[in-house]
């Protein structure tokens, strides 16, 4: 006769998708932009800040989920819990992000002068 087959072996789906970690820092990235817009619209200066907050949001959003996903690789955690994962990651990320930034317009203000 012929021998059973090997049972199924599953895969286990281990660490957090990346998918999810993108939509927990997509949180912080439509608060800020929406803190941009209405600080603009406030100051009177309008949506000319828009573009600025979406760059400045993209910059933000885009190595905080990828920070995020490789601190998550092996821990699978719940989609809503990643609102709170992702914010202190974006919060450094926004300080080095500020800090490499003033250090360069520090620089290029160096040599212009």
């Amino acid at each position: 006769m012929f021998p059973a087959p090997p049972p199924s072996a599953q895969s286990v789906n281990r660490g957090t998708p990346f998918t999810h970690c993108a939509a927990g820092a997509s949180i912080w990235f439509v608060a800020l932009v929406t803190v941009y817009v209405v600080a603009g619209v406030r100051t009177g200066a309008g949506l000319g800040q828009l573009g600025i907050a979406l760059a400045i949001g993209a910059v933000l959003w885009a190595p905080t989920t990828v920070i995020t996903w490789l601190m998550l690789m092996k821990v699978r955690l719940q989609p809503w819990v990643l609102i709170f994962v992702t914010l202190p990651v974006y919060l450094v990320v926004w300080m080095l992000v500020s800090g490499i930034m003033g250090a360069l317009g520090n620089v290029f203000r160096l040599l212009v002068t």
